[in-house]
């Protein structure tokens, strides 16, 4: 393709800082150039704040998802279903599955993968928190498997932890194990006591001080140390990148996650936006609450950088509020150092994910 051919925007992935991005254009009634395109590997985007609560059974995967086509639709975007594999920003191309695209300005919010052990020698079904579609998929298949008699969990973040609270309520005959270095260690120590406790009171072991390198038919190991046996493995390590960030020529940290400054850019290419889990910036934590902050200034900058104008900062907040989804409609709240847990804190979680996917259209 030549420059003349180029697209004015493409938009990579349907992250949460994309929808929110996309959401305040449609309320502001900016409508973007012409032939600006949002490629998504599925035709919709799934709210990561649900994913617990549609595992527990609470939702269903229509309640979880937001459709891509309306949206795209009432702003004048094209939308296409397909997976971004490598993006060349000194020529100014993104490369799908399936075609390649010229681009003049680019947003990358494509997220991350769990990191993974070597599970080359594996013989048990594993997957991945992410991406959501794929394991929603694995989850369906284990719970119909009367062979999947234990599911290892491994990490011990908030999604390790929620997922393995979902994973006892839809499967309760199914033992649950998860292992990781510390429980909720970005969390305060009252958190993770209540934490610890909601696990008991659920019959899920917990394995601390620990790390699973490899898995080697069914067990999983540490170094050459067997720490236990499962039919079935659950990662939900945190976030790492994808394999084409660090081919893309842009410039990125020691992770391999695209470094940005302020105003959301790429620090090697001002034509390239980069926010959610792709991205890398001091104090924004890859967490889908830092992601939905950045999209309104995304939102802004874009238009800015279309319009030549001046581009506005994106501040981290210092503290997030974190809502973990519990058994019994309850949910544990953790902000600062102030701990909460119950029914009400339960209904809020439950007011804002709902709010969250509603304000989206349907058709």
């Amino acid at each position: 393709m030549n420059g003349s051919q180029a697209r004015p925007l493409i938009l990579a992935g349907a992250g949460h800082a994309h929808l929110v991005a996309l959401k305040h254009w449609l309320d502001e009634g900016y409508q973007p150039p012409q032939q600006t395109l949002l490629i998504n590997a599925t035709p919709q985007a799934w709210y990561s704040g649900m994913m617990p609560g549609l595992l527990a059974g609470r939702y269903n995967e229509t309640d979880c998802a937001i459709a891509l086509e309306p949206l795209c639709k009432k702003l004048n975007i094209e939308f296409l279903i397909d997976k971004v594999t490598a993006v060349d920003a000194e020529h100014h191309r993104l490369t799908t599955s399936h075609t390649q695209f010229d681009y003049r300005l680019l947003s990358i919010n494509t997220g991350g993968q769990p990191p993974s052990p070597d599970i080359t020698a594996a013989s048990i079904p594993t997957a991945p928190v992410k991406p959501f579609t794929k394991f929603i998929d694995a989850w369906q298949s284990w719970k119909n498997d009367a062979t999947i008699k234990k599911i290892a969990v491994i990490g011990g973040g908030a999604a390790a932890f929620e997922v393995s609270l979902a994973l006892r309520q839809s499967m309760p005959a199914t033992e649950i194990v998860m292992l990781c270095q510390t429980l909720l260690e970005q969390h305060s120590q009252s958190v993770a006591r209540k934490a610890r406790i909601a696990l008991q009171k659920a019959a899920i072991q917990l394995q601390e001080h620990l790390s699973i390198t490899a898995i080697h038919k069914d067990c999983l190991m540490n170094e050459t140390q067997v720490i236990c046996q499962a039919d079935a493995v659950v990662m939900a390590t945190g976030a790492a990148p994808l394999p084409w960030y660090q081919t893309a020529g842009l410039k990125t940290d020691k992770a391999g996650f695209i470094q940005i400054n302020n105003q959301l850019q790429s620090l090697s290419h001002p034509d390239v936006f980069v926010t959610g889990d792709a991205a890398s910036l001091p104090g924004a934590a890859h967490s889908g609450v830092y992601a939905v902050r950045q999209g309104p200034v995304l939102a802004q900058n874009l238009k800015c950088q279309i319009e030549s104008q001046s581009l506005s900062k994106y501040q981290p907040q210092k503290n997030a509020l974190a809502l973990m989804a519990l058994p019994e409609k309850k949910a544990l709240m953790s902000y600062f150092n102030i701990s909460a847990q119950g029914q009400l804190i339960g209904l809020w979680k439950n007011y804002l994910d709902k709010r969250f996917v509603m304000q989206y259209p349907k058709k």
